[in-house]
């Protein structure tokens, strides 16, 4: 029989107001095949204030007062009792009616006072239970919760519909801003359809995943949490909590639990999410908590000082005189058997932490050694997890240890670069948890396949001890590169969480030293295509003193007179074309003239394990040469020459254009077969014209991530003109040189579509001459330009171009855009062209070469479309 409704609480106790923060009603599914919904808590608020004067009278000071006392104290019982009669309660409410609710909790403003006894007594299932204290909540102990409060740990009533509360305060001072939620989780069939039976004794892989309570299948809503969860980077220990409330709740309320602890943590302490990662009811079915944890470390909220790289699961229930069940400490070591393997932990290993914040325990920045497996009480003086399940933790390690089956234990690589000219001994080791068989794999990353196997037995006392000397299965050297370094291992049935890590092998740069910044005036000349030509690459070693990963910060000079088709002599300047392979993070590649110790300009950039083409035209050193130099990380790089400039004639002069669609070739469809494309006559090159300059657009729907673009009549060039991992629209500028007839031949990797378009010529008997220069950044200070915005940028009387130059020939790089950006750059005065110069990708950096005409006052103008964008623009030539 439910409690009698009685009249509104205010006029029965004007102390006590119900403010309702949660309107939304509890959804549930219906049908004969329930399916998990979101469901949303509803929770009654009741503020707290004043004594009743009648009920204290009239009732005598509750058992779980002075238990309260005694274990908030310290002290006797006799010695609570009196204390408890020396001074009066700050809150003790009436029998109150209130809505249907399950589970409740009690919180106050941290600025008052920590030191309160709560006890409270329910109406549930039609009669008044005994009083019984409520906890206080260990998290919010030390360091006050989120919006700023302390509180009571959440209690599991069952169905109520009536409360009685009562506050007392340890200190002189009084709790302020009182009041307890009332919270119902809400109902649905699914509660009861979604759990299946826990993951047996058995050993398991540890690969494998145990039977868990998605979120979804617990009815999460989603709405409620904050999107955005802080990660750590590993998990090192697992702290094992306990929830403090009660545990009288049936074998299908687990779902209703864990939604009542959900909105506890958000609506009354202001969490972004529920604290704990994992959670396990006393039947040994497992919840995920902090969303995403089932796969990612997610940082916890449950374990003051001691959040950051550490996982916490929680039994959902109170364990200080209760038991813990079999199957609650069976499901807590599946959990963290699974999740521990994952980081390669020893549940019966040792890790030191630094304490972010003080605990109650340690004091911030202190460093503390933890068990693998440890208490909440190992981080700070707390009763948590409650001394019944805490001395049954060297249980819950020994089942861990045994779910884990054939984990590998704390591995170790002696490097992860092997410098060039140095042997290559890298170290691989790694404790296992029982006998079994492993192999080390090496492959070579972005497209190298396996190169080396190794493979043995292990045993505790005969841990995994191996090197790979850089050598390939044929016993011959590996070329410079990344490898990934696997190790796998299994036994007895079970297999391990398998680790990796990358190690890069010859790294390194130039010997020599850039000798000086300047560079005498350049001869003009006249440019000269040729047929796309590979002279240096830095993993074979080809071009350049000795093959080479370029390390960060470093450099490699290619000599280029004399090679691919490059005269010895009377060239000041070269066109190539740089291709970054294989980066072990987001970095650019920029290029100078040799033997300067100059920033250049960059040519192309690159994403982690990505491969990109760039093109531009670059001045020639006193040596001869060109230097390429790398950002960051590890980047191989290879270079072509597809033209040069000639001081002695033979060539032609480089014509900018007004942008132009090149007419059937937007878009036009490529694939490995060649497509003739008819060049001359259109978009305002002439039929004399011996090479073009196009740019090459790609849309985000485009297979195309390669294209090879030569004279019609000629042969295939080996190196690809353009080049840019699939994903995403980009674009590039290449100059091809125009066959039989006017036309030029295109293919690609994959069939799919691009767009070209008309951005110049390279005109024949054109005495018009290019003036290569020491390239030289001309937007100095982080030029920043605004979404849809255009900026001028001076060039005339800047970077060696004098103020008779008509056009100027420059590398722009579009940085770090708030989202998908889109650069345009034309002639100050005239009208914006339409098709775009470059795609630059959200929080990314791309480069393009731009042929332009200079405009009014001797500007060019930028346009960022789309997104902010950080803009550079160096200056490499100029033409008369």
């Amino acid at each position: 029989m439910r409690f009698p409704r009685r009249a509104p609480l205010g006029a029965v106790l004007a102390s006590v107001l119900i403010v309702p923060t949660v309107v939304v009603a509890p959804t549930f599914n219906v049908g004969s095949q329930p399916t998990p919904r979101p469901i949303s808590p509803h929770v009654q608020q009741l503020q707290l204030t004043g004594v009743d004067r009648a009920t204290l009278s009239a009732s005598p000071t509750p058992d779980a007062v002075v238990k309260g006392l005694m274990h908030a104290k310290g002290i006797s019982a006799g010695a609570a009792r009196r204390a408890v009669g020396t001074r009066a309660p700050v809150v003790l409410t009436k029998e109150l009616s209130t809505d249907d609710y399950r589970l409740l909790g009690v919180s106050w403003a941290a600025n008052s006072t920590k030191q309160v006894v709560v006890t409270a007594r329910t109406h549930t299932d039609g009669a008044w239970t005994n009083w019984f204290d409520l906890p206080p909540m260990e998290d919010t102990a030390n360091h006050p919760s989120p919006n700023g409060r302390l509180a009571t740990s959440p209690y599991w009533a069952g169905d109520s519909d009536g409360v009685q509360l009562r506050v007392d305060a340890l200190t002189k001072q009084d709790p302020t801003d009182l009041h307890v939620d009332l919270i119902e989780p809400g109902t649905s069939p699914a509660d009861a359809a979604i759990l299946n039976p826990p993951t047996s004794g058995a050993a398991f892989a540890s690969t494998d995943k145990p039977n868990i309570v998605t979120r979804k299948e617990w009815g999460a809503d989603e709405s409620l949490r904050d999107r955005h969860l802080d990660m750590g980077k590993t998990v090192q220990v697992a702290f094992v909590h306990h929830t403090a409330g009660s545990n009288n709740y049936g074998p299908n309320e687990g779902p209703a639990v864990v939604r009542g602890l959900y909105s506890y943590y958000i609506h009354t302490l202001g969490y972004a999410d529920i604290g704990y990662n994992f959670l396990v009811d006393r039947y040994g079915h497992v919840y995920e908590g902090r969303a995403g944890s089932i796969t990612k470390p997610v940082r916890q909220a449950a374990t003051g000082g001691f959040n950051k790289d550490t996982m916490s699961v929680v039994a959902m229930g109170n364990f200080v005189s209760a038991r813990a069940p079999d199957a609650m400490v069976r499901g807590i070591a599946h959990i963290l058997a699974y999740r521990l393997s994952s980081y390669q932990r020893n549940p019966y290993g040792h890790k030191k932490l630094r304490a972010e914040t003080g605990s109650s325990r340690y004091s911030a920045g202190q460093i503390a050694k933890f068990k693998v497996i440890s208490g909440h009480r190992d981080a700070g003086y707390t009763a948590c997890p409650g001394g019944r399940l805490y001395n049954r933790l060297d249980d819950i390690r020994r089942l861990t240890k045994s779910y884990m089956g054939s984990n590998l234990v704390e591995p170790s690589i002696s490097r992860t670069s092997v410098p060039a000219g140095h042997r290559v001994d890298v170290h691989v080791r790694s404790g296992v948890l029982q006998s079994q068989n492993w192999t080390l794999t090496v492959s070579r990353l972005c497209g190298g396949g396996v190169v080396r196997r190794i493979s043995g037995t292990a045993a505790p006392g005969k841990p995994i001890n191996v090197t790979w000397r850089g050598r390939n299965d044929s016993g011959k050297l590996v070329p410079p590169g990344r490898y990934r370094v696997r190790l796998s291992s299994s036994g007895n049935g079970t297999q391990a969480w398998p680790w990796a890590r990358t190690v890069s092998v010859h790294v390194g740069g130039a010997a020599s030293r850039p000798s000086g910044t300047k560079l005498g005036r350049a001869a003009g000349g006249t440019y000269v295509p040729l047929k796309p030509n590979v002279i240096a690459d830095s993993t074979s070693g080809k071009g350049i003193s000795r093959p080479v990963l370029l390390g960060p910060g470093a450099r490699v000079d290619v000599p280029v007179l004399g090679r691919g088709g490059v005269p010895s002599n009377n060239v000041s300047a070269v066109a190539v074309s740089v291709v970054a392979s294989c980066a072990s993070s987001r970095t650019g590649v920029s290029i100078s003239p040799g033997g300067l110790k100059v920033p250049g300009a960059r040519v192309v950039s690159v994403d982690t394990n990505g491969t990109a083409r760039g093109f531009t035209m670059m001045r020639v050193g006193k040596s001869g040469d060109v230097t390429l130099r790398n950002g960051r990380g590890t980047v191989a790089v290879n270079l072509a020459v597809v033209g040069y400039v000639s001081t002695s004639g033979g060539g032609g002069s480089l014509i900018p254009l007004r942008r132009d669609s090149l007419k059937g070739a937007n878009p036009l469809g490529v694939s490995a077969t060649p497509v003739d494309v008819h060049v001359t006559g259109r978009a305002g090159v002439p039929n004399d014209a011996r090479a073009v300059v196009l740019n090459v657009r790609r849309s985000s729907e485009s297979n195309v991530s390669a294209l090879w673009a030569w004279a019609a009549g000629a042969d295939k060039p080996t190196p690809s003109s353009w080049r840019r991992g699939s994903g995403g629209a980009t674009a590039q500028r290449i100059i091809v040189p125009i066959g039989a007839g006017g036309d030029i031949r295109l293919a690609a990797d994959h069939a799919g579509k691009v767009a070209l378009d008309v951005v110049g010529y390279v005109a024949a008997g054109d005495t018009r001459q290019l003036h290569a220069v020491v390239p030289r950044t001309v937007t100095h200070g982080g030029l920043r330009v605004h979404r849809d915005h255009a900026v001028n940028v001076s060039i005339r009387g800047r970077a060696g171009v004098p103020s008779g130059a008509r056009a100027v020939l420059v590398q722009v790089t579009g940085i770090n855009p708030s989202r998908n950006a889109r650069l345009t750059v034309w002639p100050r005065g005239a009208a914006r062209p339409n098709p775009v110069d470059l795609f630059v990708p959200k929080n990314k950096d791309r480069d393009g070469f731009a042929l332009v005409a200079i405009g009014d006052h001797g500007d060019i103008r930028v346009h960022v479309g789309a997104g902010n964008a950080g803009v550079r623009v160096s200056v490499v030539g100029w033409l008369s």
